[in-house]
This record gives C-alpha cells, structure tokens and sequence, in this order.
C-alpha cells in the first residue's frame, strides 16, 4: 500500500468523522427547537412558537443579506479598483500577506463578508420584540408637549428608527475598514513618509462610504432631539427629563450638528470629484470640534450660568410635563388615585359610634402571617415527607357562609428533593411520585382555642392546642365531604404543575402508562389529564434522552405507547415561555376556580422609556424586608432593567392538573398589549371571556403596587413648586420587625393584604393591597394606601391623608417601639423564654371614620428543633396611643378600644364557625385563685416545663419510628414486590399516626405551659 494511497484514506476518514462530528452538533442544536415545538404543540399554542421563529428568521436572513451583501460590495469594488501593475519590495511585510490571499481570493472574498453577515444577523434576531411593536404599534390618542407627536412615534417608531440607523452606521464602518483593508493589500492606499498615497479608485469608493456615513450621523442627531424626551439630568436635588437645558441648548446644538454632518458629508462626496482630500479632513476636524464646543460646552455653560441658579423658575415646565407624564405612565391619574383627607371627627361619641359600626374591618383582623407560617402548614398539613408547601404562602379571598374572608392558601406539591433513598431512582421518582394532592386554606383571622389541660386526651385532630390555623382541606380523601365549603372544594385535587413540583428542569414525570403513580390512600393512579408531550414514537424518546441526557427514555419498558411526558412544570416559567414579551410578577398564587386548582400568575408591559417619565428600577423599587438572602438574588433576575412604563396587562392562568396556560386581558386600554395581540392573534383571550369565578381571585399585584408607592413619595404633589421644594415629600417607611427589631439593612416594610371596609363603597367588605407613608426622615405617617382588587373597581388606589388635626400619629416604627418598652408584655414575652419569639407583620388599618389600629401578632415555637414550626401566642394591638395585648385577638382589641374610651361589642369580631353556636360573653383573662401565690404558680410552671419536655422526647422517639418504617419501604421498593411495598406504605402510616399524636401530645403540653406563663403574671405576690 503506497504512501499516497494511505494519505487518501486518512483524508477521506478525517472528512467522514468531520461531517458526522458537524451533523450529530447541528441534530443536539436542534433538539431544544424540537422539543419546544412539541411543547407548545400540547399548548394548542404553535402559533407563538412558528411567529417567534419566522420572525427571528426573517430578521437574520435579511440583515445577514443585507450586511454580507454590502461588505461583500466594497470588498470587490477595492479588488477591482486595484492597481494593475503592483510594485513588490522585498523587504514590504504586506506583501507575504498579499500573496495568501491572491491564492484564496474567492475565499476571502466571499468567506468574509459571510461572516459579518451571520454575527450581524444573529445579533440583530435577538431585537425582534422591536421590530414588532413597529409594525404593530397603534396610537396612544396623547401628544407629546413639545414635539406635539403622538406618544406612539416614541414608543413603537423611534426605537425602531433608531436601532436602524445605530445598525447601518456599525455596517458602514465595517464596509469601510474592509475597502480600506482590500486596498491597502492591493496597494490601492500606499503609505509614505509624505503621507497616504491613493489611487483614484481607493479615494472615491473611500470618500463615498465616508459621506454616506457622515448622512446617517445627520439624520441620526436628527433623532436625537427626540430622545431629549427621555433624558435625564440632575438638577439640585432631583433630576429633571428633557428640562430647560435640554430645550434650551442641547435641541439647537442638535440641529447644528444636523448641518454639520451634512456639510462634511457633502465635503466627502466632493472628494470624489476634487482629488484635494484636505476639504473633507477639514470637515471631520469641524465636527469633531462642534461635537466637543456645540455639542458638550455650550449645555454645560448653559445648565451652570442659567438652570443651576434659577432652577425653580426655569425648571418649572418641564417639572409639571414630568409629574403629567410618571402620572400617566404608572396608572397615578386622578383617574386612577383618589385623595382624601382622614382624621377623626371633633365629636369623641360620633367617632366611638363609627368605630362600633365598622365591623367589616373588626371581623377581618389578620392574625396569621403568610411569611412566617410555612412550616406550620409542612408539619401539620404536609400528610407525607416528599410533600411540601413554599417559604411564603399566598393570601386570597373566599366567600364563605355569605361573608367575604380572607385565608392564607397553599398547594400541597410534591417536593421533589424530599426523595431519598429507593425514592430517588430514576423510575421510582419520575413515574411514581409524579403530583401532589390538594388545596389547603386556613381563615386568616382565626386560630384554635387553648383548652383546659388534659383535654387534648378527648380530642382526635389536635385542636386542642392553641394558637394554630384552623385547616381546610380539599384533597383526594374528602372530595365531597360537606365539612369543606363550596368555595374551596376542589374536584380534582392532583397537582402535577407548581412550584415546587417545577424547581428544576430535572423535576419531569413520565405519565399515562401502566398505573403505578403513587395516591393517597394507597392507591395506584395513571394521568389521564390532556397536558403532557406524547413520547410514544422513537423519535420523541430520542430527543428527549438528548434533552435531558438520560438514557432510560430508550431503556424502560415502562414507557408504552400511552405514555406522556410532562415537564416545564413551574407555572411562572410556562408563562413566560408562551409569552416572552411579558414582565411577570414575582409571586404566583394558587386559587380554586369551579372546583379546579388554577394557579395565577400576573403579566405586565413595560417600556424602558416614556417621553418625560421618570426611570425606575424594578429591582430597587420592589426590595423590601421579605427579600433577603436567595429572594434578593431571585429578584435581581427575574426584575432587571429600567422601566418607565408599566402596566399590569395580563393575568395568566396554569392549570394545576393538565398545565393549560391561558392569558387574558386584563387592561384592555393599553397600547402596547394591543401591540402584542397584534403580533400574536389569538393569544390573550378578552377581557369580557374573564369568568366572575376567575376574576373574583384576581388581586392586585404587589410587585407594581411598589413601584407605584415609590413614585408616590414624590408624585403624590401636582405643583411643580411643591415638587422641587421637597416639602410634602413621603418615605415608605422600614420593617420594624426585621432581624429581631434591630433595623440594620433598613429595608422598606412590605405591603400587606387585609379584608377591611372598602373606601369606595362603606357598606361592603373588600380584600385590598395596603401600605403606609411617613414624611421624610420621620417616625410618625402622613398617608396610608390601599389599592382595590375587586374587579369593578379593581386598580383603584385610595391615599388617605393624614392630617393630623389631633397631633402626629405613630408610625410603625413608634408603634414597635411601644410594644417593646411596654412593662406588662414585657413581662409576658419574657415568660416565654423557653421558646423563640418571631414577631408577625405588623398590619395597619383604617377603622371607623378617621381613626387607624395597628395589631401584630406574636409567635412562638420551641428552641433548637428541626420540626420546629411557629404558633401564635400574643396579639399587640395599638389603637389612639392605646396598647391592647392578649393571646386572642378579641381580647387585645377590646383592652385598647375600652382605654380609648370605645366599647365595641365583640360579638361582630368573632369568625364565622364561632357565630355558628350561640355567641357567648366575651372570654376575659381570669387571674388564678387568690391562694396560688407567684411562688406556687412558678412551681407549677416548672413542672409543666418538665412534661413539655418529656413530650418532645415522645416527639423525637415517634419520628425515629417514622425513620424506621420509611427504611422498610425503601427496602420493599428496591425488591420491585408490589406487595411488600404496600405492606410498608401501611406500616408508614401507622407510623406517621403515632408521630402526629405524639405531636398532638407536644401540642397540649405546650398549651398547658402558656397557660402556666399566664397564671404566673397574673398571679398576686
């Protein structure tokens, strides 16, 4: 075998692994395209996904044409220009270069410009959305007040006019250095120590393609005097957008430098006639110096000698255009936000009798906390270890019994990273412990009584222990139990979209084959549900072992021809694939809606400018005291960007059991949704197909109602002169509550959620967003705000001034401090020193006519255990410099109402299953018999102390039980013998039984113990 032939075949193998090496890299990039396809096809929604892709298509193939086709022009117009005879020096180093590529020139020639061509295509695809909103764009029915165009020229036309003219003038730079480059290698430009030499080739395609540049710099600066609408620049202290400087001298240095690019953009084309080059380079020098003096300077003196010194006067129209504009672009019209003053009347009894009267607000008193009661929903509500609920739950309304409440929400979903052992195989964990199970709500302003000691022997479900959420449950166990309302009864309780379900990408389930899906109850279950991607075919199965590099899509005989693959599982994330235009809302909600689990998920459009608004960060506007750590670095990506127009557009449904993701309109007056329907027809449903069931669970988002109250701090004033004095000027005031009471990071308090009178209408109940103001750098309030979330009067915000006839009220911080420094609680949360001591939200409302309550609730849970979970053992409430404290929040609530001089009759406090017996007298805090000294009580604290902790070792014994039956069906489920692992799921239960009256046992002993720390302080001396 000779040589050469050896060389032949090495070859023809190197180019046989090459091409296989090029096609398995093209098939990998096609499977994420594939999949997604398949994705969307379960969607109903392959419009989205085929307008996406011939978009990004169309773009891409014409810029790359365009781009290529123009580097590719001036490349050949050098070669061709070139200079017949070339001189050759040995010593010239271009001239190595020059041979290269005289060897390859269709390579180069060619090879080139198609680069260029694809970077600049795949570059300009990505700014699609632009594109769109150009051809889709309508009018805003609003002119500009300086240019007097429609707002629609600066929010659909000029970003695309400019991200046009930013393209082609980067292309022509490109053209130009390649026709340099071609003829400096062809000798078309020689230098000398004289200076360049050209042929008259390289100077006139060079003096062309400069003076087409220096056109698109003209008609560039042309645009920029628009976009002085955006511009801001500090003024004092506060910035201004497209203030006096701006008109005054930066819009006429504009218009010059539109003159001055045109002159040296016709000195360029006269070098194409004229061989003398030093009238063009005089004109670049004129511009640049123009760019520098005209440009730069004369703002600078300007804003030094005129706008600095007189800022009020100057400044004053365009400070009122920007106050109208952040107005209207953040929804802050007086269409959309009523002022009103709040003070108490002159009269004490006809503002006593309002307070009486308003028991919309004094039945609805919020004692759960949503961000604190997470682990007392996992231990007491999570049945099975690789359930779970989110760190933070959800608050909703429901009707129930005819009277609106509201109820802390949560889905019980799998949690995936829960599964250990024989759980965590591949089968056992993406085949059997495919979903979760049920709803679980519990009244937001209710807890279980605290019974006498011993009674917890009587009772079977632990409500003998005081303190916690009273449960309602809706899962495959009780469908059609009458126990549970209407309301909350949901017909198919299976989660298989949430979450936590949907963490990761790795959290898929393979569905709808042999039925082997694990149920409550013991009971083997197959989905029979529309969502999920079939993986019946080779090719399906193919893609997604490529997908999630998993070769046991090929190997399971499990997966039949039923099977169904289901995966993007977080409803945020399917939102947001199926709508990538959209700005979603950090949290997600689960509600009931006729009988299905739907979890909500709220949509804005946004613009990064708005002529005259004012810019905000999405980040820093939504950061409050609940964001820390991993939430803080969460909201970084997810709320990045500038904004200056938003708009709570959408509200997005997913469904909890077949994933259907459907967005519908919610503000149907807003042009750029309109824009995207446009672009996607059929998408967003109308806002007249909303369902009253649906939009009954709408509530306004927190995300953008902080950003609203941020801007209200300034934008709250309509007078300019009031605006740049800063007089009125608002806080949102910190978290009092945070790291212990110890403001360190001094982060903003949260808005809450409360069900209160409606300011709108005083004779109903309505669930509202709320927030407090307190003027700058001061403790006491000067506004509370709520917004609305019933749907007829649903993004109607409310400011209650404060006008403080009667002195300055406290604000949260006055108010925390006072519970602090209070004596009696004091003393009371220091007889809670066995435990730890978590201080709830500490919520503000309006009650009555002028008057504002604050309450907070306190927690308690035991010390240094893992199962640890809070129960509410206080309640603070403070009322017109009043302090009520109590364990329940009747009684709190009553003590500082009688202070101030008010008797309210509790009755209309109570909940609705307490009206359901007949109302009793209120229950008082009786103090212990006068024979039982503070000695003999603490006496009898300590042994109760001792039987809690003889109950937590009960505690502790039960789970190693649980530890050890879990171990049994770890072992039965690595055998395969579905026998066995029936026989263990069982010993599991019974198991997880003994545990919970173990806890149930806990529990008591506990109640037992706080009722000894009351005896204590109650006791006489």
């Amino acid at each position: 075998m000779s040589p050469r032939t050896v060389t032949r075949r090495v070859r023809a193998m190197s180019t046989i692994v090459g091409l296989l090496f090029v096609a398995f890299f093209l098939l990998l990039k096609l499977v994420g395209p594939y999949t997604d396809w398949l994705w969307f096809r379960e969607l109903g929604q392959t419009s989205v996904f085929f307008t996406v892709l011939r978009v990004r298509a169309v773009v891409f193939l014409v810029t790359a044409t365009l781009v290529g086709a123009l580097v590719f022009a001036s490349i050949w117009f050098a070669y061709r220009g070139r200079p017949v005879f070339i001189p050759v020096a040995v010593e010239s180093p271009i001239a190595r270069y020059r041979t290269v590529v005289e060897s390859s020139v269709r390579s180069f020639g060619f090879g080139m410009p198609v680069v260029v061509g694809l970077l600049a295509g795949f570059l300009m695809q990505a700014n699609w959305p632009v594109i769109e909103l150009y051809l889709h764009g309508s009018s805003f029915g609003v002119e500009d007040p300086q240019f007097h165009y429609d707002l629609s020229f600066y929010v659909f036309d000029l970003p695309f006019y400019v991200f046009t003219l930013d393209t082609l003038e980067v292309v022509v730079v490109v053209c130009f250095l390649a026709n340099l480059v071609t003829h400096y290698l062809f000798d078309g430009v020689r230098p000398s120590r004289s200076g360049s030499m050209l042929t008259r080739a390289a100077r006139v395609q060079l003096a062309a393609i400069a003076g087409v540049f220096f056109l698109l710099k003209a008609v560039g600066y042309w645009f920029d005097q628009y976009e002085l609408l955006f511009h801001e620049r500090r003024v004092q202290q506060f910035s201004v957008i497209g203030g006096y400087t701006d008109t005054a001298a930066v819009l006429p240095a504009k218009l010059v430098l539109v003159a001055i690019a045109m002159i040296c953009a016709a000195a360029f084309f006269s070098a194409i006639v004229l061989r003398d080059l030093r009238v063009p380079a005089l004109a670049t020098a004129l511009m640049l110096l123009s760019s520098v003096l005209i440009g730069m300077a004369w703002p600078a003196t300007v804003q030094w000698l005129t706008a600095t010194p007189n800022a009020k006067e100057v400044e004053r129209e365009y400070i009122d255009r920007n106050i109208k504009a952040t107005q209207q672009a953040f929804n802050l019209t007086s269409n959309y936000v009523k002022t009103v003053d709040w003070s108490p009347p002159q009269d004490k009894n006809e503002f006593a009798q309002s307070v009486q009267q308003d028991t919309n607000t004094l039945s609805n008193l919020r004692i759960l906390d949503p961000n604190l009661l997470s682990p007392t929903f996992v231990q007491q509500q999570r049945k099975k270890t690789f359930y779970g609920f989110p760190s933070q739950l959800a608050l909703d309304r429901y009707i129930v019994d005819g009277q609106l409440r509201d109820y802390l929400v949560a889905v019980r979903e799998l949690t995936s990273a829960n599964l250990t052992g024989s759980q965590d195989s591949w089968q056992i964990r993406h085949m059997v412990y495919t979903h979760g199970n049920g709803f679980v709500a519990a009244p937001a302003n209710q807890v279980t009584e605290t019974d006498q000691p011993g009674a917890a022997d009587q009772k079977s479900n632990g409500a003998s222990q005081g303190g916690f959420p009273v449960f309602v449950s809706s899962d495959t166990s009780n469908i059609g139990d009458p126990r549970v309302p209407d309301a909350l009864r949901v017909s198919q309780p299976r989660v298989y979209f949430g979450e936590l379900i949907g963490a990761t990408d790795a959290d898929y389930a393979i569905v709808g084959g042999p039925a082997q899906e694990y149920d409550p109850e013991g009971v083997q279950f197959s989905y029979n549900g529309s969502g999920g991607v079939p993986i019946d075919s080779m090719l399906n199965r193919l893609a997604f072992t490529a997908k999630f590099r998993e070769l046991n899509f090929l190997r399971s005989d499990q997966i039949t021809g039923q099977s169904k693959l289901i995966f993007v599982r977080d409803p945020r994330t399917r939102v947001a694939k199926v709508a990538p235009w959209l700005t979603l809302d950090e949290k997600v909600y689960p509600a009931v809606v006729d009988g299905r689990i739907q979890w909500i998920v709220d949509g804005y459009t946004t613009l990064e400018q708005f002529p005259y608004a004012k810019s905000v960060s999405l980040r820093d506007t939504t950061l409050d005291s609940l964001d820390t750590g991993g939430n803080a670095a969460l909201r970084r990506e997810q709320l990045s960007g500038q904004v200056s127009y938003i708009r709570n557009a959408v509200k997005a449904t997913v469904d909890a059991y077949d994933g259907t993701v459907t967005l519908y309109q919610q503000d149907d007056k807003d042009p750029v949704l309109k824009a995207w329907m446009g672009v996607f027809p059929g998408l967003v449903k109308a806002k007249s197909q909303i369902s009253p069931q649906l939009a009954a669970h709408f509530r306004y988002p927190e995300d953008l109602f902080k950003v609203q109250r941020a801007l209200l701090t300034r934008y709250h004033v309509d007078k300019p002169g009031t605006f740049f004095d800063g007089s009125e000027q608002w806080s949102v005031p910190v978290d009092p509550t945070q790291a212990s009471g110890q403001l360190a990071n001094q982060a903003s308090q949260p808005p809450y959620y409360v069900v209160a009178t409606d300011p709108n209408h005083a004779g109903r109940a309505s669930f509202q967003l709320t927030t407090v103001m307190t003027p700058q750098s001061q403790p006491y309030l000067s506004a509370y705000v709520s917004v609305a979330s019933d749907p007829d009067d649903y993004g109607q915000i409310t400011v209650r001034q404060l006008t403080n006839k009667g002195g300055q009220i406290p604000g949260p911080s006055n108010v925390y401090g006072r519970l602090r420094t209070t004596d009696s609680v004091n003393q009371a949360i220091t007889l809670l020193g066995s435990a730890d001591v978590r201080y709830g939200n500490l919520l503000t409302v309006p009650v009555g006519n002028g008057g504002l309550l604050y309450l907070e609730p306190i927690y308690t849970q035991a010390k240094n255990q893992e199962s640890a979970f809070p129960t509410l053992s206080r309640v603070y409430v403070f009322f017109d410099d009043k302090v009520g404290f109590d364990s329940k929040v009747e009684g709190a609530l009553q003590e500082a109402l009688k202070q101030a001089g008010i008797n309210v009759d509790l009755h209309a406090v109570v909940t609705p299953q307490q009206q359901q017996t007949p109302p009793a007298e209120p229950v008082q805090q009786q103090p212990p018999a006068a024979s039982q000294t503070k000695q003999q009580a603490q006496d009898r604290l300590q042994a109760l102390g001792q039987a809690v902790d003889g109950a937590q070792k009960a505690v502790e014994a039960a789970r190693d039980g649980v530890g050890t039956a879990k171990g049994r069906l770890d072992d039965a489920e690595k055998s395969g013998d579905f026998v066995k692992i029936g026989q263990a799921l069982a010993d599991q239960q019974k198991a997880m039984e003994s545990y919970n009256e173990a806890v149930r046992a806990y529990q008591a002993s506990v109640g037992a113990f706080r009722q000894g720390v009351n005896d204590v302080a109650n006791a006489p001396n």
